[in-house]
């Protein structure tokens, strides 16, 4: 009686993951967090060059001897 447990608990977990896997693929989930990703890196990309366009502006108007702010 154990073992039938133990067997029907296995297939059931099978189940489980193959299900899974079907329903991923049919909502495209994957696809989808992968496109979400791909928007995480452009975003890192646009901070970095932010920060660093931010810093050279910071440089400059501090490198001024006038008080004034930088244009934009």
């Amino acid at each position: 009686m154990e073992e039938f447990i133990i067997i029907f608990i296995i297939v059931l977990i099978v189940i489980f993951l193959i299900a899974r896997q079907f329903w991923c693929w049919y909502w495209k989930i994957n696809a989808r967090m992968n496109e979400l990703e791909k928007i995480n890196e452009n975003l890192e990309q646009i901070k970095g060059l932010l920060i660093h366009e931010n810093t050279m502006l910071n440089r400059s108007a501090y490198n001024s001897e006038e008080d004034e702010l930088p244009e934009l």
